[in-house]
């Protein structure tokens, strides 16, 4: 379901990608929210109709809300300032953040193979920025929201796995949809942008519902994980957007580049992987 949830995450960050030369961040992020609540809202008004919700459940609904459209701000400016495979590796280190807030607000023990793979994306994400090229350049300013990005994304990633115990999935997107609306509004009022065009506005819709459609599959992927295990599975996004970048956007790696993406991806294999060896390796000790 994660990685489901990724293919579509990967065509709307293209679709933001073509977006931002048309439309402010603050735009992108407002029409992301509409096009989100207008889908899901009916729905869940009738699911729901006799449904009370607790007092703690409705501050976690707004933390993860405000947290969430703070991470998808940074996320759509990244997006348009440096190369689409470098912005998702460098929200990569979500999974780091992930395991420290799982720990602290769920009990979740960090575990050997996390801090390996933790190290391991460390490395790499060093290895991604390190050197530019003329078919390989960025704003240091990118790379500075892309990492706050993955600290948002992080703590995100916990409240929703903490919501899952008592919310339904549609609940929890439809929740952080009309937070991240009322959040979006000001912003956008501030200096509103309107599309011109049909090509324009099926580009939005084609982005508000790709969003829409990974969000769906990602949060109901995550609540049968863990947190850290969820976030890195969702990184299958990475795979696809380097390919987008190099197919579509003309976005060529540099060597550099490629090598931390190796190292990444050992992090993600250390992770998914490494619990299932160690089992087998011990059962094949007992045999």
């Amino acid at each position: 379901m994660i990685v489901i949830g990724a293919i579509f995450f990967s065509s709307a960050s293209l679709c933001i990608r073509l977006m931002s030369e048309i439309f402010s961040t603050t735009s992108t992020v407002f029409y992301r929210s509409v096009i989100h609540t207008l889908i899901l809202l009916p729905l869940v008004l009738r699911t729901m109709k006799n449904k009370k919700f607790s007092i703690n459940q409705l501050k976690i609904h707004a933390i993860r809300g405000s947290s969430g459209i703070v991470a998808m701000y940074l996320f759509f400016f990244t997006l348009k300032h440096v190369p689409l495979a470098l912005a998702i590796t460098l929200t990569m280190t979500s999974m780091m953040w992930a395991a420290v807030f799982s720990y602290v607000f769920i009990g979740e023990r960090i575990q050997r193979e996390q801090v390996i793979a933790s190290v391991l994306v460390i490395l790499g994400v060093i290895l991604t920025v390190w050197k530019q090229d003329p078919n390989w350049s960025f704003s240091p300013w990118g790379v500075v929201t892309g990492l706050a990005c993955g600290v948002g994304m992080g703590f995100s990633a916990t409240m929703v796995r903490m919501l899952r115990a008592e919310s339904s999935t549609l609940e929890v997107i439809t929740f952080f949809g009309l937070f991240a609306l009322i959040f979006s509004l000001g912003p956008f009022l501030w200096q509103p942008e309107f599309p011109e065009n049909f090509s324009q506005l099926g580009l939005l819709l084609l982005m508000g519902v790709s969003a829409l459609a990974g969000q769906f599959f990602y949060t109901y992927g995550i609540g049968f994980t863990s947190v850290v295990t969820g976030t890195l599975s969702g990184m299958s996004q990475f795979v696809f957007n380097i390919g987008i970048g190099i197919l579509i956007l003309n976005e060529h790696p540099t060597l550099n580049f490629m090598i931390g993406a190796i190292l990444v991806l050992a992090g993600i294999m250390q992770l998914t992987l490494g619990p299932r060896l160690r089992k087998l390796w011990a059962t094949a000790n007992r045999n």
